[in-house]
């Protein structure tokens, strides 16, 4: 018999991910430059990483599947990191999605 994964786990991540992204939105300015370990970069790097962290758990929660939960959170921060260098074109977001569902067609196939 297999064993239920628990799933409630992932809504308390997200809660605190959502806090550190809210908390990132509304002290870091947008142009300034973090350091972290000798390295810098720019605060858009770091407000998708928290947005990543956030929709994954949130979608690892919703679908209870790790595997959706990773697609969807890339997929949603794909468009934004899209939108960062101003590619706003909607066949941008369809091959995305076309990817996103294709990977996710071959790992269910690879199961069966």
């Amino acid at each position: 018999m297999r064993t239920q994964r628990k799933f409630f786990r992932f809504l308390y991540y997200f809660f605190t991910a959502a806090l550190l992204l809210i908390i990132t939105i509304f002290i870091i300015p947008p142009e300034s430059k973090i350091t972290v370990f000798d390295v810098g970069f720019g605060a858009p790097i770091l407000l998708l990483t928290f947005l990543a962290l956030t929709l994954f758990f949130l979608f690892t929660f919703v679908f209870a599947n790790i595997r959706r939960g990773i697609l969807t959170s890339a997929f949603i921060t794909g468009i934004f990191f899209l939108r960062l260098f101003g590619i706003r074109s909607i066949y941008q977001v369809i091959i995305l999605l076309i990817i996103a569902l294709l990977i996710e067609y071959l790992y269910k196939r690879g199961q069966a």
